[in-house]
């Protein structure tokens, strides 16, 4: 028996100005005391709440991320290039990523790397995933020429003259990384799972669903064993249910159009200036095909959809199958609903859609917003709106997109609107730690998770701070970290 003493918690629903004595054994929560005693304590905290999930994360390319050249914040051609000739070599290849196309000052192209890389192998994807910049020498490489023709649900961008612009976008990505090194080849990838994963704990996350290849699934299952995993396989239910080594997948992750940063979400009007309406990945005549596979053969069918057309395709699609969903213990999720009409929202809640969301997003595509969408920017991020139409909302970071850090994420959901680009959809503090708690688990199967109740498992971040009391004095919170984090009753930092 072990007995955490805290002044303060939030159980998973509310937050409990008030001494608590948690008695844990065999990993569970077994009784709670709201008052504190005079018994010895193995653990005292200012602040508990149950420990972190990240509902939707590419832990595998987050631990990526940290072997290839990091463009993040890039802004012109000369910061590029440094960055780059600094960049290791992965097999004779220099790979990267993280450039956002709004926030350059310059169009990138081929011809560009080309002079920073003229005979070097050059591949950098995107902030978002969604594009891939190459040069080239990539597309020498990859065979990849004016005639090629890309794959369903892939763009190969050209010039006037028919050759490519060096920018390929969603399935079109595949061509030029059939060609290019592996990283999950690579001797170095393990480890990189592991630093990556002692990140997540630090932060207070204590479970995981992670977006996964399936190349990745058994690294990924070895090096987060020590905490509770679930993974989502971008893979279609008809491939995966039909191969080996479907027991070690969840569910699945599948893709209803591109991303916001390479104009590629579906919108019901064009981008600004443009007649752009974003890219369909996956119709919804697949996506029926296989929501059926799904059923009772896994535990959660994802859809990725960000643009308004997207979402409201999705949605419309998905609310056709809920009864049949809940009588067959699938979960239904929307992955971003990142611009969505009230139509969509209300539909959502009514037949129980769970919308997986990343708040912290918002904050690196303001100018993408504004450049590409102008006043429809308002769409987007609506937290207060699904909350208000009954929609449970579970966070994530989608990292490495962004970084995995929870607070800053939490924060992010607080500020929605003080930009002046999207509308006021802005949550309290209570809601964003119920998003990342208790609605979380419920979005992800974690049904032993999320709550500081009896029964539950002891899976839980210990604070030396409040951050409800940092909040009445005017401080952020996007500083805090744990002081423990304790999975099923263990210690695992701290």
């Amino acid at each position: 028996m072990k007995l955490l003493k805290s002044d303060s918690f939030f159980d998973g629903e509310k937050y409990v100005k008030n001494p608590v004595e948690i008695t844990i054994r065999d990993g569970l929560i077994t009784e709670l005391s709201y008052r504190h005693t005079k018994r010895a304590a193995s653990w005292h905290a200012r602040f508990v709440t149950p420990a972190f999930i990240d509902s939707h994360i590419h832990l595998a390319g987050y631990a990526k991320s940290a072997m290839t050249a990091n463009l993040t914040g890039i802004r012109t051609v000369e910061e590029l290039r440094k960055r780059l000739l600094e960049a290791p070599r992965v097999s004779g290849w220099i790979l990267g990523r993280g450039w956002e196309s709004a926030h350059l000052n310059f169009v990138p192209h081929k011809k560009i790397l080309d002079f920073i890389l003229p005979d070097t192998p050059c591949s950098l994807r995107s902030r978002c995933g969604h594009s891939l910049w190459v040069n080239t020498a990539a597309l020498t490489k990859a065979a990849v020429t004016g005639r090629t023709v890309p794959p369903e649900g892939g763009v190969i961008e050209q010039d006037e003259d028919g050759s490519p612009t060096g920018i390929l976008k969603e399935n079109g990505i595949m061509l030029i990384e059939r060609a290019a090194p592996s990283l999950s080849e690579s001797s170095a990838f393990s480890n990189a799972l592991k630093t990556a994963l002692n990140h997540l704990t630090g932060y207070g996350i204590g479970a995981l669903c992670v977006i996964a290849e399936p190349k990745d699934v058994a690294l990924i299952r070895d090096a987060a064993s020590c905490i509770p995993l679930r993974i989502l396989v971008e893979e279609r239910p008809s491939k995966l249910l039909s191969s080996e080594g479907v027991g070690s997948v969840d569910g699945v992750k599948l893709y209803k159009d591109g991303a916001l940063g390479n104009s590629g979400a579906l919108m019901r009007l064009p981008y600004l200036g443009t007649k752009n309406f974003g890219v369909e990945i996956l119709d919804n005549a697949t996506l029926e095909k296989e929501l059926l596979k799904s059923f009772g053969r896994l535990k959660i069918f994802a859809v990725h959809a960000i643009g308004d057309l997207a979402v409201e395709m999705v949605v419309g699609l998905l609310s056709c199958y809920a009864k049949q969903a809940c009588q067959e213990g699938t979960i239904l999720r929307v992955e971003h609903f990142q611009t969505a009409t009230l139509s969509a929202i209300r539909r959502a809640g009514r037949y129980g859609i769970i919308a997986s969301v990343q708040p912290v997003q918002q904050y690196g595509d303001v100018e993408a917003a504004r450049k590409r969408l102008g006043k429809r920017s308002r769409l987007m991020y609506r937290l207060r709106s699904m909350l208000d139409s009954g929609v449970s909302l579970a966070f994530g970071t989608d990292a490495p997109v962004e970084s995995p850090h929870p607070w800053r994420n939490i924060q992010a959901a607080m500020d929605i609107g003080r930009e002046g680009v999207y509308g006021d959809e802005s949550i309290t503090l209570s809601e964003s730690l119920k998003c990342y708690t208790s609605s979380a688990a419920s979005a992800s199967a974690f049904k032993q998770l999320g709550r500081i109740k009896e029964g539950y498992s002891a899976t839980l971040a210990l604070y030396d701070e409040d951050p409800f009391e940092y909040l009445c004095s005017r401080n952020g919170i996007e500083s805090l970290r744990p002081s423990t984090l304790l999975v099923d009753g263990a210690p695992l930092t701290g």
